[in-house]
């Protein structure tokens, strides 16, 4: 993998399938960040409630509560609440305009479309958490 910038993160990934998501930390956590996962919309929002994040990656399509209702939730409470954006990036096995468009919509800032390389995983939660920790 191709080096990448280091400002370790608390990384909260959300995604239903075991693999991915197990992939997922690995990279991160080989990246120096702090991960914890959750396997659906709901447990994403829960966590995210419940503790500091950096950045959260989100599978689309997930059980209980979508990547994408899961994001609008978190952008209502953000809004209600007065707090800092969370960066959210999408992760999705489809390229199709309209799930990136909802994605958009929902308040994503970002999507991934998998199969991704893994150092583009790395460079995201790079970008987002230097972008977090600027504003």
């Amino acid at each position: 993998m191709d080096e990448v910038p280091k400002q370790a993160g608390r990384i909260l990934v959300a995604d239903d399938d075991l693999a991915s998501a197990l992939l997922t930390e690995t990279v991160l956590q080989s990246g120096g960040h702090e991960v914890v996962v959750v396997n659906n919309g709901s447990d994403a929002l829960a966590a995210v409630e419940g503790g500091q994040f950096d950045l959260a990656f989100m599978d689309y399509h997930m059980p209980r509560m979508s990547g994408v209702d899961a994001a609008r939730a978190i952008r209502a409470r953000e809004a209600r609440l007065g707090l800092r954006r969370l960066p959210l990036v999408a992760l999705t096995a489809s390229a199709m305009p309209d799930e990136t468009l909802l994605c958009t919509e929902a308040g994503m800032d970002e999507v991934l479309v998998k199969p991704f390389d893994l150092s583009e995983l790395l460079r995201a939660a790079a970008r987002w958490i230097e972008a977090g920790a600027q504003g």
